[in-house]
């Protein structure tokens, strides 16, 4: 490496499916710019024609509102802040945790869903310089108080570790705005370089880039956590859901081959036979047309079989789409037991129940870590309280419980329960003063 600013190889190499994640995360728009790259252009097409339909082509968010479902599965419930949080941090910092007016649980949710789109995300812990503020004890006389910074992973250029793979090093890309005349502003780009205890910021000069700062830090590891949600090595990882984007890519080439089809076949064309060249044929509702013997005129229209054939692809694709997002919260059959029939069980084996998991690990690093700033050798716990359910829409399946039910198959109690867990009927109500109040008001 030559410069700061050069990304090192294994940064690079996730380049590729990030751009995806990217444009289809992007929506219609994202992906309409992305052009050649995921709509190719057809060897006889015009560029005003394949214009034209890149312009009408629209995205299947299936990608987008999967990330969305499953981040809000995870985040179903408002996450537990366990007693052992230290007070300072509960009532100080995580109301506003990023200085931004996001608390813990906002932060939190939008942490994971970049990390289950890109399989990895990172957060960096700071503290606002102060004068006179140079040690812990500093800080907490001067109610100097930690926060986060949300990194997303095409921010980080490089890193280095040690022999028992710890970080040692971190390059991170930066923005400033300065102000630039009377209304404007510029944006000046920065590199920092983290290391155990030290912080270096480089700026573009208009030849290299220019260290412009040089601080100590009072930590004894790199002030970054690190969220994963398909890890490969340190800090490498790929999407958990980069099959689903493949196959979202895939349906908005096939939708917009599929919509050109219908635009022209829409349009029937007029074919004469028998007409000699310069004969005036005028079509209306109030002209007759007068034809030669043997001659003919007829409107030719598309039988519509090769558009029935499309959409029934694009029906079998989106369907494939949705069991490929549903497979996060199906249970991993090979490793499980009789014994592991409980919610519970039914969360470990899940491969969002594994992602679940690893955040709350990582987000009581993140308490350990802002603790550190202060001095102090721990930050807590929080819990979440995810909704794992395998079922994707529990309340529609109450038709399949309630025929069930009418056969003879399931108990009025079980269908209770049932109808309880999916959140219909308040928690405190109990099955057996129900039963007496039914049996108190009689036949419905």
């Amino acid at each position: 490496m030559t410069t700061v600013s050069e990304q090192s190889p294994a940064a690079a190499a996730m380049t590729a499916d990030r751009a995806l994640i990217d444009a289809l995360q992007g929506g219609t728009r994202g992906m309409r710019e992305a052009g050649e790259t995921y709509l190719p252009k057809r060897p006889l097409e015009s560029s005003e024609d394949y214009k034209a339909r890149l312009g009408m082509a629209t995205l299947f968010p299936a990608l987008s509102e999967t990330i969305a479902a499953m981040t809000g599965r995870v985040f179903a419930r408002p996450l537990v802040i366990g007693d052992n949080v230290p007070a300072w941090m509960a009532m100080d910092v995580l109301p506003d945790i990023d200085r931004q007016g996001r608390n813990l649980h906002v932060f939190a949710r939008d942490w994971f869903a970049q990390a289950l789109g890109y399989g990895i995300s990172h957060c960096l812990v700071e503290s606002p310089r102060a004068l006179g503020v140079r040690t812990q004890a500093d800080q907490r006389r001067a109610n100097v108080r930690p926060y986060v910074i949300q990194i997303a992973p095409q921010r980080i250029l490089g890193w280095r570790t040690d022999a028992e793979g710890n970080l040692t090093q971190v390059r991170i890309r930066f923005e400033r705005d300065e102000p630039e005349g009377e209304f404007g502003t510029r944006t000046i780009e920065q590199i920092r370089v983290y290391e155990i205890g030290r912080v270096r910021t480089y700026e573009k000069g208009k030849d290299s880039w220019i260290i412009v700062d040089d601080v100590s830090l009072p930590l004894a590891r790199i002030p970054l956590v690190t969220l994963y949600t398909n890890r490969t090595g340190m800090l490498t990882a790929t999407p958990p859901l980069r099959e689903l984007a493949f196959l979202n890519a895939k349906h908005w080439r096939m939708q917009s081959g599929n919509d050109t089809l219908v635009d022209t076949a829409s349009v029937p064309i007029l074919a004469v036979a028998g007409v000699q060249e310069g004969d005036d044929i005028v079509i209306g509702a109030k002209h007759a047309v007068r034809l030669p013997p043997g001659g003919s005129l007829q409107y030719v229209e598309h039988t519509g079989a090769a558009i029935g054939a499309g959409r029934e692809a694009l029906r079998a694709l989106e369907d494939a789409m949705r069991q490929a997002g549903a497979k996060l919260v199906q249970p991993d059959k090979a490793t499980k037991t009789a014994t592991q029939a409980t919610e519970d069980a039914s969360r470990e084996n899940s491969a969002l129940g594994a992602m679940c998991q690893d955040f709350e690990d990582t987000v009581n690093n993140l308490l350990d870590l802002i603790a550190e700033w202060r001095g102090e050798d721990s930050g807590g716990t929080v819990q979440a309280q995810p909704n794992l359910d395998v079922d994707p829409s529990p309340n529609e399946s109450m038709n399949v419980l309630l025929a069930l039910r009418n056969g003879g198959a399931l108990s009025d109690s079980t269908l209770f329960a049932e109808t309880k867990r999916r959140g219909l009927v308040a928690e405190d109500v109990d099955w057996e003063d129900e039963r007496e109040r039914i049996a108190a008001q009689g036949m419905a």
